[in-house]
């Protein structure tokens, strides 16, 4: 494999445990599909960016935003599709319940003005913070082992599915929660290294009906 200043990001990120993968995104996706006709790249730019502000896929954004600039959007343009297609949130503290608290901005329906004042801690890392708190809390409690490195497992997850722990150089846990383990096992899918999920047996089984269906569609028995 050529040095990693010759690989493109597919094969930086993934090449070394899906290389299929590798070819369909730059063969096929990129080397083809992006070059039709039928649409500009820089309308193709424009979709891409909206629909992953839309969907929480920021890990991948940071890629398509320079891909979009080069395909001719401006800074201008991008920060209009992500104001108007992203999710907005206030990330307070509760006095009246010494707590922290995250509040979607389209939700708020009133705000009142006080006298007191507040300073955020200096070590504050506010989208950490929120994407932690938006992992916790829910129905069914998360825990999941991938045999991949911590940062390979981050550039393939929204960061809000739970928190990362190395448990060595090649292994990662995901520690979360949440009230949609079908959604929560089709987020996890795209782990381009084995897993297992050790809890909870709701989101094991929304694992287990995925699995069927790909195989399905792959023309394989379930069984």
């Amino acid at each position: 494999m050529p040095g990693s200043e010759q690989q493109t990001p597919a094969q930086q990120l993934i090449g070394d445990f899906a290389p299929k993968l590798v070819s369909l995104t730059d063969d096929v996706l990129f080397g083809d599909i992006w070059e039709r006709e039928e649409l500009s790249k820089r309308d193709r730019s424009l979709i891409t960016v909206a629909t992953l502000v839309a969907g929480g896929n920021t890990e991948q954004l940071p890629g398509h935003l320079a891909r979009a600039r080069a395909n001719g959007l401006t800074d201008a343009e991008l920060k209009a599709v992500v104001v108007r297609h992203g999710r907005w949130y206030l990330l307070c503290w509760s006095r009246t319940t010494d707590a922290r608290r995250a509040y979607r901005i389209d939700w708020v329906r009133g705000v009142e003005l006080l006298d007191d004042t507040f300073s955020p801690p200096a070590d504050l890392d506010p989208v950490a913070t929120l994407e932690e708190h938006l992992a916790v809390g829910w129905e069914y409690d998360v825990d999941a082992v991938t045999d991949a490195p911590a940062e390979t497992v981050a550039r393939c997850l929204p960061r809000a599915l739970g928190r990362l722990e190395p448990l060595d150089a090649g292994t990662t846990r995901l520690a979360g929660s949440t009230s949609n383990p079908v959604w929560y096992a089709q987020q996890l899918a795209a782990i381009p290294a084995p897993y297992r999920i050790l809890k909870c047996p709701e989101l094991q089984e929304a694992a287990r009906v995925l699995g069927q269906r790909l195989l399905a569609a792959a023309g394989e028995s379930p069984h």
